[in-house]
């Protein structure tokens, strides 16, 4: 092999790993940057502490273009504000906060994380809070193959009863479509 074909070995192979690294990060890239077309609505049923069986409702208005993960455009993720409704044994809770959702398209979400605030007003039998109390709090949940779990602290806004703070958690189902 002559000395000049040599010097061009080098280069050839600096230009092959460029061309391996770049071009499927380039394929990447051409993801569209594109808004949710409609809201995501979510429902589901748990156990709450303090408001024991659960039936809960809510809406995920994206605000936020839609994120795509690193294995293409498959699987978008709505951003936005999630405001959601829960109704159960021990009373009643609305609760309002930033949330993601993946979805496909034709599929129902089963995955997605939330930070709620939330106002809760207990009934005549609570689990671990006072009976007839107004209680302010926040909450992170996190939605795996549609198990949701959360977890928060909520802390009593009347003067009247036992318990001041309350740690709140929470176990079910919920699904979006």
């Amino acid at each position: 092999m002559s000395e000049r074909a040599c010097r061009r070995v080098p280069n050839v192979l600096l230009a092959a790993a460029i061309s391996a690294v770049a071009l499927p990060a380039a394929a990447f890239a051409q993801c569209p940057k594109a808004r949710a077309d409609r809201p995501l609505f979510v429902a589901g049923g748990r156990y709450d502490a303090p408001l024991q069986g659960a039936a809960t409702g809510g809406i995920l208005i994206p605000l936020w273009d839609l994120e795509y993960g690193d294995a293409g455009c498959s699987a978008p993720a709505y951003r936005g504000l999630q405001v959601e409704a829960t109704a159960g044994r021990g009373g009643a809770r609305l609760a309002a906060g930033l949330a993601r959702r993946t979805r496909e398209d034709g599929h129902p979400s089963l995955f997605g994380q939330d930070v709620l605030v939330s106002v809760m007003r207990t009934g005549a039998s609570p689990r671990e809070a006072d009976a007839h109390a107004t209680y302010l709090g926040i909450e992170a949940g996190l939605t795996v193959l549609g198990v949701r779990l959360g977890l928060g602290v909520a802390h009593r806004l009347t003067s009247a009863g036992t318990k001041a703070t309350v740690f709140t958690w929470s176990a079910g189902v919920q699904i979006g479509w």
